[in-house]
Order: C-alpha cells, then sequence, then structure tokens
C-alpha cells in the first residue's frame, strides 16, 4: 500500500482527467464537426450563438454525456485532492513515479489531436504520407523506394529526404498496415520524447525537477509545435523538434563537464548528423546556433577554449555521417525547382503579423508564412519574462551565474531565431526551445517566491494548461472522404491504364491541380499527371504542368478540351480526367462527361497510342525554354499522326546519329511502316514496352528522361536521350524490341554512401577501442 500516497493518487487522478479529456475530442468534438460543417455549407455563412447550440443539443448522445460527466467528475476530484493534499502539487515537484505519470499524461494530451480518426490532409501531410505509401509499397512488393514513375512523368524519389523520419514511419506502417495511422503513431511518439527532451536539456542546464517538467511541457504543449506538424504537415519537423534539444544537452556536456567522456562527443555528431539527415536546412542552421552558443559559452568563461579541437571533430563526423544525404542532395539536378541561396538563410526583423501571431491565438487562424509562427503561449512568455528578470536581479536573489549566463545566452539566441528566416528553416522551433528553457528558470523563480503556498506549482500548471489546454483541442482529421478512398482503390486497378489528371470543383468551377504535392488519390498506386516533389523533376514535367493548365483553362472557358489540350494529353498518355468536389467525385454538371463508376463524371480523352514513333531526328538547337513555345514548335514540326502515334521526326536539341541494325539513321527521310506497341506496364519504379516495327528508328515515351536511368532493348544496355519536352527517346531496331527501363544510381549517391558508411565504420572502431581502454585501465 506503500503506493498509496496522495502525490501518486493526484497524479493518477490527473492522468485519468487527461485522457477522459482527450475522449471527450475523439467522442464528442470529433464527430460533432461534420454536423456544424455541413450547416454552415447549406447556409452559406458563419452560424449564430443560438443556432450552433441548438445543433449541438440535437447531435449529443448517451456516450458524449457519459464522456463529458467522467470529465467533469475527475477534474472535481483532481482539485479536491489538491485542495486536501497538495498531492498534485507534490508530484509535479517530486524526483518519483508520479512526476513521470502526470507528465506523460499531459504530453499526450497536447499530442492527442495526431490520433483523431480519419486522414490528415492539412499542409504537406498529403505529400508525406504519399512518400510512406510509397516505401510500404517498395518493402512489400520488391520496388526501388527511390523511384516512382506515378508522378510528373516519373521522377527520382529525394533519397535524401529526412530518411530518419520517413524510414521509422514506413516500419511502423508494416505492423499497422497504414501509412496514414502509422505517420499519425509516430508523430504523437516524437510528440511526446520532445517533451521529454527539453526536460533533460533543462536539468542538464541546473533547472530543479518541477522547473525542468515545466520546460518540457511548454517545448511539447505550445501550439506554435502543434501548428507546425498538425497545420502545416511538416512531418519531418517533429523529428528535428525532438532532437535539437538532445543536441544542446550533448554540446553542453562537451564544454561544461570536467572529463565529457567520449560519450558525450559521440551524442553530440550523431544528434547533429540527424539534424543533418532528417531536414538538412534545419540542420545547418542548427548548426549555426550551436556555434552561436559555443561563442557565448567560451566568451563568458562558462566553457573551456580547450575542447575546441572536440567540438571541430563531433561537428566534422556529423557532416561525414550524413554525406549519403547531403552530397546526393548538392549534386542533384534542381533545373525546374532550384532555391536561391539568399533565400536559405537570410536576416530581417519580424513584421507585426509575425509577433501578432506568437502572442495572440485564433482558433480559425493560422500562419502558413515560411517561418510557420504561431501562439507560443501567454503564461510560457510571462515565465520566460520572469526567467530575464530573475537573470537581472540576480545578485539580490542570489541566482548561480552559470544559470544567469545561460538566462542571457537564451535572450540572445532567441532573438535571433526571430530575425533569421529562411524558405525551409522553420525558425519557430528554435524561438520554442530557447522560450521554453527560459520558461523553466522563470517558473523556478516562480515557485520560489511562492514556496509558502504548498499548491504553487499545482495552480501554475493549472494556468499553463487553461493557456495552452485549449489548443491541443484541433480535431483536422477527415472521415467523410469513403468516396475519394474508393475512387482512389479503383484508379489503381491494373485495368485502369495511363494517366490521370486530377483537379478540384471550386463553386462549381474546375481548377487543374498543378505544382508539387499529393492529394488523397495520390495515396493509391496509381499514375497521375502531377504531385510528389518538383526538386528532382525534370524538364519533362513542365509539359505535365502545361497540361494540367490547358485542361483547366478549356474547361473554365469552353467546357471541352482543345485540340492543342487533346494533343498534349494523348502524348503523355492521360486517360482520363477527373475532379474532386470536397468529399464527392465528378467534373461539373455542365461539362460534357461520361459516368465511370466511383470516379463520377470523367473525360476520357480518345488516344489510341502510347508512345510515339519516328524513322529520324531533327535538330532545333539550343534555346530559351518555354513549354508553350517548345510545344507550338514541335506540333508544327513533328506532323503527328493521332492514330498511329507515328512522327515525321523527333526533336532534339542536337542532332542524333545510332546505329540500329547496322545502318547510321541521323535525320533520314521518313518513312512510314507498321509499328505495333502490344504492351506498355509501368510499375512504381520499372516502365516495360514490348513493340514491332517493319523499320528502325526512335522510339518516345511518355516518360521524362535522367541521366541515371538504366534503359536496355531486348536485354542488352541502350543509349538514350531526351527530346525538346524531356521524354526519353530509344533507338529501336526493325523487328520486336522489349524496351525496360529502370532507376540508377547517381554519382553522389554512391561517393555519399560510401563516405558515410567509412564514417559510421570509424567511429565504431574508435568507439570500441576507447571502451576496450577504458576497462583494461
Amino acid at each position: 500500500m506503500r503506493a498509496i500516497t496522495p502525490p501518486n493518487v493526484a497524479a493518477g487522478l490527473a492522468a485519468l482527467w487527461l485522457l477522459a479529456m482527450a475522449c471527450f475530442t475523439y467522442v464528442v468534438v470529433d464527430p460533432l464537426k461534420y454536423s456544424v460543417i455541413a450547416a454552415l455549407r447549406r447556409k452559406g455563412s458563419v452560424l449564430g450563438r443560438s443556432e450552433v447550440i441548438a445543433l449541438v443539443l440535437n447531435q449529443l448522445s448517451i456516450d458524449m454525456l457519459v464522456v463529458l460527466f467522467v470529465a467533469g467528475l475527475l477534474v472535481c476530484a483532481v482539485i479536491l485532492v489538491e485542495w486536501r493534499t497538495a498531492g498534485l502539487s507534490e508530484a509535479i515537484m517530486s524526483a518519483g513515479l508520479a512526476q513521470w505519470i502526470i507528465f506523460l499524461a499531459a504530453l499526450f494530451w497536447f499530442g492527442h489531436a495526431y490520433l483523431v480518426p480519419g486522414h490528415l490532409l492539412m499542409g504537406d501531410f498529403g505529400n508525406h504520407i504519399a512518400l510512406v505509401a510509397l516505401r510500404l509499397r517498395a518493402l512489400r512488393e520488391g520496388f526501388d523506394p527511390y523511384w516512382n514513375n506515378f508522378q510528373f512523368l516519373g521522377q527520382p524519389v529525394p533519397e535524401f529526404y529526412s530518411p530518419t523520419t520517413f524510414w521509422p514511419i514506413t516500419l511502423i506502417g508494416l505492423a499497422v498496415h497504414n501509412p496514414t495511422l502509422a505517420t499519425k503513431i509516430f508523430l504523437l511518439l516524437v510528440h511526446i520524447g520532445s517533451g521529454f527532451a527539453a526536460y533533460a536539456l533543462a536539468r542538464e542546464y541546473g533547472l530543479r525537477r518541477g522547473s525542468a517538467w515545466f520546460s518540457g511541457l511548454i517545448y511539447a504543449g505550445s501550439f506554435a509545435h502543434l501548428h507546425l506538424i498538425l497545420y502545416r504537415g511538416t512531418v519531418p519537423n517533429a523529428l528535428s523538434i525532438a532532437i535539437l534539444p538532445l543536441a544542446f544537452l550533448f554540446l553542453h556536456q562537451c564544454l561544461t563537464r570536467d572529463r565529457p567522456g567520449l560519450g558525450a562527443t559521440f551524442g553530440l555528431a550523431v544528434m547533429s548528423a540527424s539534424l543533418l539527415m532528417n531536414y538538412a536546412p534545419f540542420g545547418v542552421a542548427a548548426g549555426l546556433f550551436m556555434v552561436i552558443y559555443v561563442a557565448g559559452m567560451l566568451l563568458s568563461e562558462t566553457a573551456r577554449w580547450q575542447r575546441l579541437p572536440q567540438l571541430v571533430g563531433a561537428a566534422v563526423a556529423a557532416v561525414a555521417l550524413s554525406a549519403w544525404v547531403l552530397m546526393p542532395a548538392m549534386l542533384a539536378s534542381r533545373e525546374n525547382a532550384a532555391i536561391a541561396l539568399d533565400h536559405v538563410l537570410y536576416l530581417g526583423l519580424p513584421s507585426a503579423e509575425v509577433l501578432n501571431h506568437l502572442f495572440v491565438w485564433r482558433a480559425w487562424r493560422t500562419n502558413y508564412g515560411h517561418d510557420s509562427s504561431a501562439y507560443l503561449g501567454v503564461i510560457a512568455v510571462a515565465l520566460a519574462g520572469f526567467g530575464l528578470w530573475r537573470s537581472v536581479q540576480w545578485a539580490r536573489i542570489k541566482m548561480p551565474s552559470g544559470q544567469r549566463r545561460l538566462a542571457w545566452l537564451m535572450v540572445l539566441l532567441g532573438l535571433i531565431s526571430l530575425v533569421l528566416h529562411g524558405d525551409f528553416l522553420r525558425g519557430i522551433i528554435f524561438t520554442l526551445l530557447f522560450l521554453a528553457i527560459l520558461a523553466g528558470i522563470g517558473a523556478e523563480a516562480v515557485l520560489a517566491r511562492f514556496a509558502a503556498y504548498r499548491s504553487a506549482p499545482a495552480l501554475l500548471a493549472g494556468l499553463l494548461l487553461l493557456d495552452l489546454g485549449p489548443t491541443a483541442v484541433q480535431p483536422l482529421a477527415r472521415t467523410d472522404l469513403s468516396q475519394i478512398d474508393a475512387a482512389g482503390a479503383y484508379l489503381a486497378q491494373p485495368a485502369q491504364v495511363g494517366r490521370t489528371l486530377e483537379g478540384t470543383v471550386d463553386n462549381g468551377r474546375f481548377e487543374a491541380t498543378t505544382g508539387g504535392g499529393a492529394d488523397l488519390l495520390q495515396l493509391y498506386p496509381a499514375e497521375f499527371v502531377v504531385g510528389g516533389y518538383l526538386q528532382l523533376a525534370g524538364p519533362a514535367q513542365n509539359f505535365a504542368e502545361l497540361a494540367a493548365e490547358l485542361v483547366g483553362d478549356d474547361l473554365r472557358s469552353r467546357k471541352e478540351l482543345s485540340s492543342e489540350a487533346l494533343g498534349l494529353l494523348c502524348q503523355l498518355r492521360v486517360r482520363r480526367v477527373v475532379a474532386v468536389n470536397r468529399a464527392s467525385m465528378g467534373l461539373p454538371s455542365d461539362i460534357p462527361a461520361r459516368e465511370d463508376g466511383p470516379l463520377g463524371r470523367v473525360i476520357a480523352p480518345a488516344c489510341p497510342y502510347d508512345v510515339v514513333f519516328s524513322a529520324s531526328t531533327a535538330a532545333v538547337g539550343h534555346q530559351a525554354f518555354d513549354a508553350h513555345a517548345v510545344l507550338e514548335t514541335a506540333s508544327a514540326r513533328m506532323h503527328l499522326d493521332l492514330a498511329s502515334g507515328v512522327a515525321d521526326c523527333l526533336l532534339v536539341s542536337d542532332p542524333i546519329q545510332v546505329a540500329v541494325n547496322g545502318r547510321a539513321h541521323a535525320d533520314a527521310r521518313p518513312v512510314v511502316g507498321r509499328f505495333v506497341v502490344s504492351r506498355y506496364q509501368v510499375t512504381p519504379d520499372r516502365v516495360h514496352v514490348a513493340l514491332v516495327s517493319d523499320r528502325p528508328g526512335f522510339v518516345r515515351l511518355p516518360q521524362g528522361w535522367y541521366r541515371q536511368q538504366v534503359v536496355s532493348v531486348n536485354g542488352n544496355p541502350r543509349q538514350t536521350f531526351p527530346d525538346v519536352m524531356g521524354l526519353i527517346v530509344v533507338p529501336v531496331a526493325a523487328g520486336s524490341s522489349v524496351i525496360e527501363v529502370s532507376p540508377g544510381v547517381t554519382p553522389g549517391q554512391a561517393v555519399g554512401r560510401a563516405l558515410s558508411l567509412a564514417t559510421a565504420l570509424a567511429l565504431a572502431a574508435v568507439f570500441v577501442v576507447a571502451h576496450r581502454g577504458s576497462h583494461v585501465a
């Protein structure tokens, strides 16, 4: 019975209350949102207070009332136990199990919104969950996980994009058989882990357990944290948030401990490498902040200059360990999505709008700027203010000099995080970490000031929950999209050959989908015209975008496809145009279309050919690239026969002379003969084409050309080249030809993998030798 103590009882009751409140989100708030949304759509304007109340009362069920009753009963019990015994305050400040129970329950509450049933579609979620789905299929079916023929006419999938995030999610997905659920579980785990990491860092900085408890809670519980992941859908940043405190923890150990040992250096190298591998732009910025931190510690004489070689060694090891991610990223082709260097990191004062987002919360308002600033929490900011005040009054209140310097260093780093910007930086993470540590210092000052009041910790925790607790109620996932799920599964059937061009219906008008990203349909293994990541897409993606633009313009203005749009769709092997209309499928009723099962009303272009064949090529020379101009030139000079797919010539940038069947063909006189494609099969990483031609020539596949691709004809390697549209052109001999296109490895990938492997083996050897040496000593 020793476990039945006031702290344990209070912690258990508080944990049960937080779990009951999470059930309130799942059982009450989430189901009610669909009724409110439906009412809003019917009315077309904001509902009045009385209308909302009436709607909620009409939808209440027995299970909802039970959850409300249990939650109310538990909160009363928590208040009563705290009033009688101050058990909750003792649990918060203690070193025992009770503190961890309430801490874990509070962290779960702040991340429970991830587990709301349904699809996550906000921000980049569609793109990121599609990457998980691709990896799951790759592991189960033996595909290359770093190639995707189902988006942007086929393209490499960035091997260097957050492998430390997407592979763990994929492994979870193997167990739960659902990429969305796997992503949710991962996000919840790292959200909770971020709180423990911030707690550990605060303890390393010398804060007491209760104060560190508040630091961890603020870091994980701030709406700025949840907003960045749940609203913006920046899944990789979730792990970066959890790793960042650990990197600073090992850095602090290397700087301040008398004998930090090899473990601290290894920890710093691994955490720094993890930040770089997980999200390189953020990892580079984290390195800059750590350099500033080191400079501050050295200049304030808190650390020793003799530690610099140790830190440099850790930095070099971190870069080398992450080479398999960084090398391909630096050497990859970025012809169509280049990032200006002055946009990676730049200085600028925060705008009034950014500051407003940091300090004022609105349930309906989020910031979609690159820095993703959002509500930090009034109580958290107030505690940080107390921490700053304590550092100013250090002489009078006998604040340890190390903690005072730490407070000022946190202020400096926090201010820098507000003026340092970048297109992919997510600077709010740095702001939040430094604020959380400073708030922990402030919580220590407040608790020391009110030490005579035994319930002060519980009251402070209550204020924090009143401020940030409601912001954790974010039922953004959706379960009302079964029709779109059915459409995706229908498109993934083997019988549905060819690409799909999709769009949305906005106020009765068709809007074609353009640009990068993936939606719910693209979680299914079917070919789409656009979608995915633009960073590695070749020039052919411009014509995928152009096709979407032409179709969108045609269906809005003339309600049917023009000959230009139809011709391009056929060249790209597009077999259907579909539309997502909120939670249903189908093109608007004023557009002539036909019914196609779960897809609703669709347009099916009449395209009788899969590839384009010509006996010759024609050089057009190098010119400024413009997709419209290139398409017009190609239409004028190719003279493509829409019935057979045979053209007078294929247009290339330079004259081509390729020997096939022992003869050289270069810009020869075109001769139209027999040309038949018997099979065109596309898998996520392979293209298989079987054809027969009565004469040698050139076959243009509707797939993007990439230098690293491996192409064979009848089992023999064959050199290929791109046409003016960036599509693959394959020389073939007369007779039967079987073309296979598969992904290859770039030089950057090969070098990066070798360097990372060599570094990992060297570090492991050093660690083993050092470990054995310590045992011998």
